[in-house]
């Protein structure tokens, strides 16, 4: 019931982030109360899993590190190829004009609470209470729907790609730290260094 209740009222931040005025407060405050919902539902949901027990944790950060590199890599050259597709480039230009709009130090703020939150609740409590053979797999088509309903298609696309890998390296690794540090890099990556 926990983990429903929070995707609701997730789903419904995740698309008032995207509708609210650029560097608006209202912009800032849905944000950290989305990562408020996530955090949360993981702390009351299963207990989480932070290291896996294969690797050192030094070994994980390392992992995650690399990872997200080479993600932010494969992102570069998605932009731009996506810019020459109609459907796509607008939602690409509206997403980071939303990202651009608020100082750089506010954006990155957001977007690196939101990529711990993010992965505690899909990567962490949500595939232990979902449970059985495959709850990776169904943790991130809930977080591709999830996502899917704030109307944008590139994050939509952004998040099968990221919701896939951060699933994989969870699944390779066994805990918490790796896809965290995953996400941490490449977000960092997008919201600094993705040319606009």
């Amino acid at each position: 019931m926990v983990a429903l209740s929070a995707l609701i009222v997730g789903a419904a931040l995740i698309g008032a982030t995207l509708r609210v005025e650029r560097g608006s407060a209202t912009f800032y405050i849905a944000g950290y109360a989305l990562a408020a919902v996530w955090v949360v539902a993981a702390l009351l949901s299963m207990p989480i899993r932070w290291t896996g027990g294969t690797f050192h944790p030094r070994i994980e950060l390392a992992i995650g590190t690399a990872v997200g590199t080479a993600m932010f890599g494969v992102f570069v050259a998605a932009d731009e190829i996506g810019r020459h597709i109609s459907f796509i480039a607008g939602p690409i230009v509206n997403l980071l004009a939303k990202a651009d709009a608020g100082p750089v130090v506010a954006v990155l703020a957001l977007a690196l609470v939101n990529g711990v939150a993010e992965e505690m609740f899909f990567r962490g409590s949500l595939p232990e209470a979902v449970g059985g053979r495959t709850p990776l797999v169904i943790s991130t088509v809930v977080y591709i729907a999830v996502t899917a309903v704030a109307g944008n298609t590139a994050l939509t696309l952004a998040a099968i790609v990221m919701g896939a890998v951060f699933a994989l390296v969870r699944s390779r690794t066994g805990g918490l730290i790796a896809p965290i540090t995953t996400h941490l890099v490449w977000s960092t990556l997008v919201v600094l260094a993705l040319p606009r």
